[in-house]
């Protein structure tokens, strides 16, 4: 599916969740190339991944728009009771190795999020 490295190059990620359906038939999904199996978690588009769970939510990272909606239709066969209307929240991450882990709060950054 994916031919680059993992977020290659990237500074900032996109992260989306969806909340899809019901559930996800995750053991239909894990004959592809995994990552991870716990949660399963796949490349998806040119240099991103995602990460299935079988609640019916997916963690999409690094996808562009058209690749994101590219891989939600190769997962729907395996959604149950998928929802008309799905759910979805976004987060940005950024990778700097050079900083210490932490979920930014900041008026400034909180305020830039409300207003998307």
């Amino acid at each position: 599916m994916a031919e680059g490295n993992l977020f290659e190059g990237r500074k900032r990620i996109e992260a989306r969740a969806w909340f899809a359906g019901d559930r996800i038939d995750v053991r239909r999904l894990e004959r592809a190339e995994s990552l991870a199996v716990s949660p399963l978690t796949v490349r998806a588009g040119h240099s991103g991944c995602a990460m299935i769970f079988r609640n019916g939510s997916l963690v999409l990272f690094g996808l562009e728009p058209a690749e994101e909606a590219s891989f939600l239709h190769h997962c729907e066969p395996f959604i149950t009771d998928a929802f008309a209307e799905p759910e979805s929240e976004t987060a940005e991450l950024v990778i700097d190795p050079e900083k210490r882990e932490r979920v930014d709060r900041s008026e400034e950054h909180t305020s830039e999020l409300q207003s998307q």
